[in-house]
């Protein structure tokens, strides 16, 4: 998974793809493009983004349009 980081780090050149904010290594997210149940954690699948607009796509979604209603715990 280090490997993974540092691959996305590099790609990325240590921006936000979200804001462009340059990132710290040691506080960067690494983030999923797509599920990651279903397309793993692989380099076309994850880039890197600042801690805040991550905490925001999980709270809004990636369209940042709405809350994203909690889902039922099974």
């Amino acid at each position: 998974m280090r490997n993974l980081r540092l691959l996305a780090f590099i790609r990325d050149l240590g921006l936000c793809v979200d804001c462009g904010l340059a990132l710290l290594w040691e506080t960067f997210h690494l983030a999923h493009v797509r599920a990651k149940r279903r397309n793993g954690d692989s380099l076309e699948n994850v880039c890197c983004k600042c801690p805040n607009c991550h905490i925001l796509e999980h709270a809004y979604g990636k369209s940042m349009q709405k809350p994203v209603p909690r889902k039922e715990a099974a």
